[in-house]
């Protein structure tokens, strides 16, 4: 595993070189201070994993974003920034581009403590691997077959989890659905709260459909899609109004879709629910997804292991056997508009 660093900040270099030691392994780790720096290395050597912090000098984060997507097609770049809104913009900008992830730097006084934090979150990143075979999507327009097969008329309700590279598969959905979709979308995100607006701004400029930020007790309505704020729960009531919960994480995040599936289940009873579950890491999901299941006329949707970013999350759904379609990522929205009956 070579994973270069582009950070002008000598103290959160060091910071980030101790996790790395102290958590072994064979990763090769190159420590770079400016962007130039940054893409002189991209392109003299092969990254599996590119960190550049938001506030890079010259060239700046987007042209590293394109560099690296460009000189290394596979490797995965992540943003490290410190909370504020002119990063929240630039991160926005840069999943986006193409970037896999954004993680907030650790803003602990505590030098442990900020060791401690980049261990688990490059824990998380490295015990999950990334897609890689990149072969081409089916172009035939048939599905894969998963365990199960199932059809669904006319949704009540449609529900989308993602993660790592969820921005870009979202935008990919969004920006080709119709503004007429006569169901409303609930959408987890796993994402730091601080981008959670920006990245919903964006969608919202993309895409035909209203995007927006969930607020706790509104209703939904057909045609928008709510993204649950960072850091909260988002759950569904009785009636179809959001309920916004700060209860402990679930699967080690908040918000998360186990959860917001869960009360779904709880309270739309035989509704008929469309589930789609694109890119991440971990299983978010699976568990809600044997609740919606049981208790709804429920559908799901899984992105293919070729279009994913990481095949995490939509692995441990297919492997839950409750999956009824996979499919490739430009699949996606004619499948859910034809559910309806629409023309694409």
């Amino acid at each position: 595993m070579r994973i270069l660093l582009a950070d002008g900040s000598v103290i959160y270099k060091k910071i980030f070189a101790k996790a790395m030691y102290e958590l072994g392994g064979s990763a090769v780790l190159d420590l770079v201070s400016s962007g130039e720096e940054a893409r002189a290395f991209m392109r003299r050597r092969n990254y599996d994993i590119v960190l550049i912090d938001a506030e890079i000098s010259p060239p700046g984060l987007h042209a590293l974003i394109s560099e690296c997507k460009r000189v290394m097609p596979h490797s995965h770049a992540l943003v490290t920034a410190r909370p504020s809104p002119t990063n929240s913009r630039l991160c926005a900008e840069a999943l986006a581009l193409g970037a896999s992830e954004c993680i907030i730097k650790p803003i602990y006084e505590s030098y442990s403590g900020n060791v401690d934090l980049i261990k688990g979150k490059m824990l998380d990143i490295l015990k999950e691997p990334f897609s890689r075979s990149r072969r081409p999507a089916r172009q035939d327009g048939h599905w894969q077959k998963a365990h199960r097969k199932k059809t669904l008329h006319n949704p009540d309700l449609i529900l989308i989890a993602s993660s790592t590279g969820g921005p870009v598969a979202l935008e990919a959905i969004f920006s080709r659905m119709s503004a007429d979709l006569p169901a409303p979308i609930l959408l987890v995100q796993h994402i730091p709260h601080y981008f959670t607006g920006t990245l919903a701004g964006h969608l919202n400029q993309k895409s035909a459909l209203r995007v927006k930020v969930a607020e706790n007790g509104e209703s939904i309505s057909a045609g928008t899609v709510y993204m649950a704020p960072g850091n909260v729960h988002m759950l569904l009531e009785p009636g179809g109004k959001i309920l916004l919960d700060g209860s402990p994480p679930k699967n080690g995040v908040r918000p998360a879709a186990d959860t917001l599936f869960e009360s779904v289940s709880e309270s739309l009873g035989k509704a008929g629910i469309l589930t789609v579950i694109l890119t991440g890491m971990g299983s978010d999901g699976a568990r809600g997804l044997g609740a919606l299941k049981q208790k709804c006329n429920c559908v799901c949707f899984a992105q293919n292991e070729e279009t994913c970013v990481v095949y995490g999350m939509p692995r441990a759904a297919v492997e839950s056997g409750c999956v009824d379609k996979i499919l490739a990522l430009h699949d996606i929205p004619p499948e859910i508009e034809k559910l309806f009956d629409m023309v694409v």
